[in-house]
């Protein structure tokens, strides 16, 4: 398969936004209701917010895509944060009553995601593959990337965050020299405590 950098295309939006529902266990669902998908192929064909086709990358065979990878510089996160607020508010319409009253419900963990970074952190917000590409080293494939762009933008880190009962994810992470440095504050759902990890990898 080659990695290529996707242009913001209809097809390509429709992916962005069903691996990035995969991703988060159809989080944004709960965020922003039955059009979550429709609100994040908009945000997807807008350049400069952390959704952005700018900063997602397509792992594909020419035929059929796999997966995908998002990310950005620290810099890149600090500068954009109110103009991703404003994209949102336009595309959620109404809906973006219940992704604040919803956001303010998970506060435990939406406030600990991508938050704090270091100035020279490349930030892994999404790393996603279709169920039938699994088990096939595709992610491995994708960090590599994601390691590449780290490098080419001077970063000296590579960090992301994961849900702490992933323990798939965690795994496939550690193998490829990540390791868990925080982790959010715990939140209660149905009798369970959880929270997220923040996982992190020094580059050389």
């Amino acid at each position: 398969m080659a990695m290529i950098t996707a242009q913001p295309t209809p097809e390509h939006a429709e992916h962005f936004a069903q691996l990035t529902q995969i991703a988060s266990d159809n989080l944004y669902t709960n965020l922003l209701g039955k059009q979550a998908n429709r609100i994040l192929e908009g945000l997807y064909g807008k350049p400069d917010n952390d959704n952005s086709y700018q900063f997602t990358h397509f792992l594909e065979d020419g035929k059929n895509i796999a997966g995908m990878v998002n990310g950005w510089t620290a810099s890149q996160k600090q500068n954009n944060d109110q103009y991703n607020e404003r994209l949102v508010r336009h595309f959620a319409g109404w809906r973006y009553i219940q992704y604040i009253s919803v956001g303010l419900y998970l506060s435990e963990v939406t406030e600990f995601i991508g938050s704090n970074l270091d100035d020279h952190d490349f930030y892994i917000q999404i790393v996603a593959l279709y169920p039938e590409f699994r088990g096939r080293g595709h992610s491995k494939t994708l960090l590599q990337h994601a390691n590449d762009l780290a490098v080419s933008q001077d970063c000296r880190r590579m960090v992301l965050d994961v849900d702490e009962r992933n323990t798939v994810a965690i795994k496939a992470y550690e193998k490829v020299g990540f390791t868990i440095i925080d982790e959010s504050k715990k939140r209660k759902d149905d009798g369970i405590r959880w929270g997220m990890l923040r996982m992190g990898k020094a580059l050389i």
